[in-house]
């Protein structure tokens, strides 16, 4: 009860009381029924008169429990980021891959195939990609060149894919006015009006900062669209991914605080993903070369509000895909060239193990050689560290010092495939023991 008769008097809880008055049963005529419809929240009492409340009253729910395994699972769509009913963002600087990423994983939920080692849910989905930077050709080229490489027919897609390039104006949400933000309904009512036709499960609005003609970097103003974004996942129960960009890194780690913008873009999302670009660093710890780390970025999600801890790093790689689409075959000449492609591929950091089955024959002979004939010490602060031996059966440069994270790895696969085996000896102190490592 909010309200209660008493003494010709409505009494009002302390919480309603803080935005109405009390108002006297004993100077007018009212029912019963009024009384109650009052009492019960239906109606809010106030001076002089009766009045309907603004909103509907909140009826406090004792929690029911039930059988775990009777509840339903959340409604996952693909790769616990996208989630029916809810609003999730991708955010990476220009040319990192996020746009690729995105038709990729649009393609694998249409499909159903796992393209980038991550198999969608339980059926086969109809995804709407919405592009607001490039024009439909562009997009039939980026869609065409990842199904080329993905072997993908049309018969594997259907009619589950819907791809457009979005009208700046057609396709704005939020407008700035003199009295504020103005959110557009027309273009609400058109995007879940398609929604509704085609069945779609899931939106992709790529970028975010072309949907709408609002500051930005003002929460107050950003708030209101986020809000729409997601009323209009609520109502017609889509996942509804938007892809974003963030600040210049400059050389430094991306986190979703340097989302571009408004930090209400990234805190009213569910799941938030944060592309970075594999640093040279990196690639020398996976035994690529440096130039290498271009083209591969990693995916990882600081901000998952559905599972503990977050879902992890994953690796993309970009490669280039030839669509074969110059010379005479396309009404050109013999110099017109054909257009290539990104695409986002699935890229797994290598174990040591894998790293160290890329030494040859002869490159191993050369490693035991020199541990039976030299002493390798297991430390890499040592002079005699085994790992020199490696460096140089490899033609590693054993002084740059940049290279001996590769090397560790390195030595760490061929202990762990067997080829050698860490044995403890006595320092040549005699102080204390120390670890070797020698040939198995």
């Amino acid at each position: 009860m909010v309200a209660a008769a008493c003494a010709g008097r409505l009494i009002i809880s302390k919480t309603l009381r803080a935005t109405m008055t009390v108002f006297n049963l004993a100077t007018a005529e009212v029912d019963a029924a009024t009384v109650h419809r009052i009492a019960t929240g239906q109606m809010l009492a106030r001076e002089g008169g009766l009045i309907a409340p603004p909103t509907r009253p909140v009826i406090a729910t004792p929690f029911k429990w039930r059988e775990p395994a009777t509840i339903p699972r959340r409604p996952w769509i693909y790769g616990a980021h996208f989630i029916r009913k809810e609003l999730s963002g991708t955010f990476a600087p220009g040319g990192t891959g996020k746009s690729s990423l995105a038709l990729v994983e649009g393609l694998a939920m249409v499909s159903g195939r796992s393209l980038l080692g991550e198999l969608p849910g339980r059926e086969k989905y109809r995804v709407w990609y919405v592009n607001a930077e490039d024009d439909y050709e562009e997009l039939e080229r980026r869609v065409s060149a990842a199904m080329m490489h993905y072997k993908l027919t049309p018969e594997d897609i259907g009619d589950r894919l819907l791809i457009d390039s979005a009208d700046s104006d057609v396709f704005t949400f939020a407008k700035e006015e003199r009295d504020g933000v103005n959110i557009v309904s027309a273009t609400s009512e058109m995007v879940i009006a398609n929604i509704e036709h085609f069945e779609i499960d899931v939106v992709i609005l790529d970028p975010f900062v072309s949907f709408h003609s609002i500051d930005g970097n003002s929460n107050r103003h950003i708030q209101p669209l986020v809000t729409e974004f997601k009323k209009i996942a609520t109502q017609t129960n889509v996942a509804f991914e938007i892809v974003a960009h963030t600040r210049k890194g400059s050389g430094k780690e991306l986190t979703q605080d340097d989302a571009m913008g408004a930090a209400a873009l990234v805190n009213k999302t569910r799941s938030t993903r944060v592309l970075n670009a594999m640093t040279p660093d990196e690639a020398v710890k996976a035994g690529l070369a440096p130039r290498d780390c271009e083209s591969i970025f990693r995916v990882t999600n600081p901000k998952h509000n559905l599972t503990a801890g977050g879902a992890g790093a994953k690796w993309r790689r970009m490669i280039s895909v030839d669509l074969h689409n110059g010379g005479f075959g396309n009404g050109g000449s013999m110099l017109d060239f054909s257009d290539s492609v990104g695409v986002a591929t699935e890229w797994r950091w290598p174990d040591a193990e894998s790293l160290a089955g890329a030494i040859t024959p002869e490159q191993l002979q050369a490693i035991k050689l020199a541990l039976r004939c030299l002493i390798g010490r297991e430390s890499d602060r040592s002079p005699h560290w085994a790992g020199n031996y490696v460096a140089d059966a490899m033609g590693i440069d054993r002084a740059d010092k940049t290279q001996r994270p590769k090397v560790r790895r390195l030595l760490e696969g061929l202990i762990a495939a067997g080829h050698l085996k860490v044995e403890e000896g006595e320092h040549p102190t005699g102080r204390r023991d120390c670890n070797y490592i020698i040939t198995a």
